[in-house]
């Protein structure tokens, strides 16, 4: 029989625990996991509880090559965290793309990146308490500059354009053009999402808990 999964939907939601089967069988579905972490543990359970095909994707041009060629949404996709800062627009793209059900695979506790995840389109949680959970995110580099981390940690601590402006010396004109240069790199421009994908990817402090 295959393991019990926990599934987690939006916070309105009540979490239901389920396996991996589908009464009807002949489902696709695509894995996206940069460690092969999740491939391991769901790739063979999935193709014996009734999957036609599972698609993998260890890096994001992958996840990209299988959008491209298979342009019609597939039933179900799966999106690591271990993807760090590319998790969410994997997520979005996919939603763009027409796939109804991504569901991203985060270790248990892990509110952060779900409540990321769930602004990026994801419609469930997959959590699973294994070793996994134990194994440090990687800390991905954004392409940012000195000022552009300045600005964003004082956005972490609550600071308004013009407070951050006479902190920084700068006007807050300036401030805001290089928020918009943050938002260009971390593909958003809501400020909490910022801050949130910026503390994953070890940009900046992680804050308190």
């Amino acid at each position: 029989m295959p393991p019990l999964l926990e599934i987690i939907g939006p916070p309105d939601r009540q979490p239901r625990t389920a396996t991996l089967h589908s009464p009807t069988g002949a489902w696709t579905a695509l894995l996206a996991d940069p460690t092969q972490e999740l491939t391991h543990t769901l790739h063979r359970g999935m193709l014996h509880s009734g999957a036609r095909d599972v698609i993998l994707a260890h890096t994001v041009d992958q996840v990209d090559d299988v959008l491209g060629d298979h342009p019609s949404a597939a039933e179900l996709a799966i999106v690591s965290v271990r993807f760090g800062v590319h998790t969410d627009p994997i997520i979005r793209k996919l939603r763009q793309a027409g796939w109804d059900r991504v569901l991203v695979f985060a270790p248990v506790g892990d509110t952060t990146a779900t409540v990321s995840a769930f602004h990026a389109g994801a419609t469930g949680v997959l959590s699973w308490p294994t070793v996994y959970a134990k194994v440090a995110p990687p800390r991905l580099a954004l392409d940012l500059s000195d000022q552009e981390k300045d600005v964003l940690a004082l956005v972490a601590a609550g600071l308004n354009n013009q407070q951050i402006g006479t902190q920084l010396g700068v006007s807050a004109v300036r401030i805001k053009r290089y928020l918009a240069g943050i938002s260009a790199v971390i593909g958003t421009d809501n400020r909490s999402h910022i801050v949130t994908i910026a503390r994953r990817a070890g940009t900046i402090d992680a804050g308190p808990d």
